[in-house]
C-alpha cells in the first residue's frame, strides 16, 4: 500500500511540474482602446488602438457586429456602429497579420442617446374578468380575447369575448407546469412555461401540435413578423425561430441611464414592443432593432379600481386590436380588462 502510494505522488508531482512548465501561449496583439466596460452613446464614435508584441504589423481589422461587418487597415481607426444595439452587444475584432490572424473581444456597452418619451393614459372602458386569473399572456385577434394563464393546477389558454368575459374555449395544461406568456403566429398559438423549459404549440381550436425545449425561463411572448420575441425576466429578449424555436438573434433593453429588467408580457405595437415590468405600474416601449427604451407609459393608480388591494394584483397582461386600435391592459387577479388612450405628457418649460 505504501508502494502505490509513493507512485501515486510521484505521478501526481510530475504532472503539476509538467503544468508550471508549459509555455503560455500569448496574443500577438492587445487592445488598448477602448478600455471595457466603457460606455458609448448611440451616434458616438468609438476609437479603437490595437497594440502588438516583437515587432509584428497589423495590417487590418474586420469588427464583427451583430448588424454589421466592416474592415479597417492599420492598428488604429474610428468606428461608428450604423446600427447600434444597447447593452453589451457581441463585438469581435479580426486582427490580420500577415499569413495569420486572432480575435480580440472588446466589451463595451451602449446607451441611447436620448431619454424616452412619458406617457400616460386616459380610462375609455373597462371589461369583466376572471378573478381568478394570474395573467401571464393577452392578446385579440379578429375579435376574440386569447388569454394563458399562469400557476401550477391553474394553467391555462383560454378564448373569450372581451364585452362580456364569455369563454368560448378553454385548455389546461398539466398540473406540473406553470403557464406563461402566449403568442399567435401563422394561425399557431404558442405558450411558455416558466421554469419547465418547455413551449406548447396549438392549432385555433387548442389542440396539441407539437411541444419544443429550450434553455431559459419563459416569461412573456409576442408576434415579431416572421419571428417571435420572447422575455425570461431579465434586461433580455430572445428573437425564437417558430418552426425550430431555437434562438436567432437577442437584444438587451436599456433607456439613458441604465439596463431595464424584469421584463414580463409582451406585445408588438406598430412596430413598437411593449412590456409590462415586473411588480412595476408603468409598460416600457422598447425599439425592436436595438433595444432601447424610446417611451414608457405610466399606469399609476389604474388597478386600485374596483378596490382592488391583494399585493398579488399587479399589471401584467398588454393586448391590442389592430382593427380597432384598441389597447387593453389589466393585471393578475383582477377583476377588470382596461381599454385605454395613451396620452404623451409635455414636459413644462
Amino acid at each position: 500500500m505504501a508502494l502505490v502510494g509513493l507512485v501515486s505522488c510521484t505521478k501526481t508531482s510530475e504532472r503539476q511540474a509538467a503544468v508550471k512548465t508549459s509555455p503560455v501561449i500569448r496574443k500577438a496583439s492587445k487592445l488598448v482602446a477602448p478600455k471595457n466596460n466603457s460606455t458609448f452613446r448611440f451616434g458616438e464614435a468609438i476609437n479603437f488602438e490595437i497594440e502588438t508584441r516583437n515587432e509584428v504589423s497589423i495590417d487590418s481589422v474586420t469588427i464583427e457586429y451583430p448588424t454589421e461587418r466592416v474592415t479597417y487597415e492599420g492598428d488604429r481607426f474610428e468606428w461608428t456602429p450604423s446600427s447600434p444595439r444597447a447593452g453589451f452587444p457581441r463585438i469581435r475584432l479580426v486582427v490580420h497579420m500577415g499569413e495569420s490572424k486572432e480575435s480580440l473581444y472588446p466589451k463595451v456597452r451602449f446607451l441611447p442617446s436620448e431619454a424616452p418619451k412619458s406617457y400616460t393614459y386616459r380610462l375609455i372602458n373597462t371589461y369583466p374578468h376572471d378573478t381568478d386569473a394570474w395573467i401571464q399572456g393577452l392578446f385579440i385577434h379578429e375579435d376574440t380575447l386569447f388569454e394563458g394563464t399562469g400557476r401550477k393546477g391553474q394553467s391555462w389558454v383560454r378564448k373569450s369575448d372581451l364585452q362580456t368575459g364569455k369563454v368560448y374555449e378553454e385548455l389546461r395544461i398539466a398540473d406540473e407546469y406553470f403557464g406563461e406568456g402566449i403568442a399567435m403566429h401563422e394561425d399557431k398559438i404558442f405558450q411558455l412555461t416558466w421554469q419547465e423549459h418547455e413551449a406548447f404549440v396549438y392549432d385555433r381550436n387548442l389542440k396539441l401540435l407539437n411541444t419544443f425545449q429550450f434553455p431559459t425561463e419563459g416569461w412573456g411572448l409576442t408576434n415579431f413578423g416572421d419571428q417571435l420575441i420572447m422575455s425570461d425576466g431579465s434586461e433580455k429578449l430572445y428573437v425564437m425561430d417558430p418552426g425550430s424555436f431555437a434562438e436567432v438573434d437577442r437584444l438587451e433593453v436599456y433607456d439613458n441611464n441604465e439596463k431595464i429588467d424584469q421584463l414580463n408580457e409582451l406585445e408588438m405595437i406598430d412596430g413598437v414592443l411593449f412590456a409590462n415590468v415586473w411588480f412595476e405600474e408603468y409598460i416600457v416601449m422598447i425599439d425592436p432593432a436595438s433595444g432601447a427604451v424610446v417611451g414608457k407609459l405610466d399606469l399609476t393608480g389604474l388597478l386600485n379600481t374596483e378596490g382592488a388591494t391583494n399585493p398579488e394584483i399587479v399589471l401584467n397582461g398588454i393586448a391590442y386590436d389592430t382593427q380597432k386600435q384598441q389597447l387593453i391592459v389589466t393585471g393578475k387577479l383582477h377583476p377588470l380588462l382596461f381599454e385605454i388612450e395613451m396620452v404623451e405628457k409635455f414636459p413644462l418649460n
